[in-house]
């Protein structure tokens, strides 16, 4: 694999992340909406990171509305 295949792969996960993470973040999903459903008035409601043990990463470090031709472009600029 060359570094720009590399790189525009790298890109691509940072637009549309994929594995481990995101199977995560899909269970806590499910997870938080049927708690939230059956909790009592008085408790607070659950968020999705309760659910998901592994890690948990702000909604800021996934960058969905970018052109991966735009993130691997800058990564050039950064590492050039």
């Amino acid at each position: 694999m060359s570094a720009e295949e590399y790189g525009y792969w790298q890109a691509e996960y940072m637009r549309h992340p994929w594995g481990d993470y995101v199977q995560e973040l899909g269970a806590g999903l499910v997870c938080s909406t049927i708690a939230n459903a059956n909790r009592g008035k008085d408790s607070r409601a659950f968020k999705i990171s309760d659910f998901m043990p592994l890690s948990f990463r702000n909604e800021s470090e996934v960058e969905v509305d970018r052109d991966p031709g735009e993130v691997f472009n800058e990564l050039n600029k950064q590492n050039g």
